[in-house]
């Protein structure tokens, strides 16, 4: 895959998974030995980190990402965005609180073949939690 092939594939991620909450698009974009590491957990396999999307859009319905940079080189691919959303439902032991939130985040994916094969996900935890109480 070309390097612009790679941020197409890192902008789907963004654009239709996470802010459309698309699960289905994992299959098309999303190796099947797909890792997430993450701060909150990490995950193994496309149908794990389905149901973590899935949870995520339940307690931030109107989640939304926002892509600031992207680059890539070699088989990696790092996206800084901003994330928003409204808190409706328990989240890190936080009951909903009905507030909105915007954070910044970095995602870098590397590409084993024309899919992602893992991701390092990192956000301003601290930031959000700040936001929701």
């Amino acid at each position: 895959m070309s390097l612009e092939e790679n941020k197409a594939v890192v902008r789907r991620y963004i654009k239709e998974l996470w802010s459309d909450g698309k699960v289905d698009i994992a299959n098309e974009i999303i190796a099947e030995t797909f890792m997430f590491h993450g701060p909150i957990r990490d995950l193994e396999g496309i149908e794990a980190f389905k149901q973590f999307v899935t949870a995520i859009h339940s307690t931030f319905p109107d989640i939304n990402f926002t892509v600031d940079d992207l680059f890539a080189e070699g088989d990696k691919a790092a996206v800084r965005w901003t994330m928003s959303g409204t808190h409706t439902n328990e989240f890190m032991g936080i009951a909903a609180t009905g507030k909105r939130f915007e954070v910044p985040g970095t995602s870098i994916a590397r590409f084993s073949g024309a899919k992602m094969g893992e991701i390092w996900l990192y956000w301003d935890r601290l930031g959000m939690l700040e936001q929701l109480k």
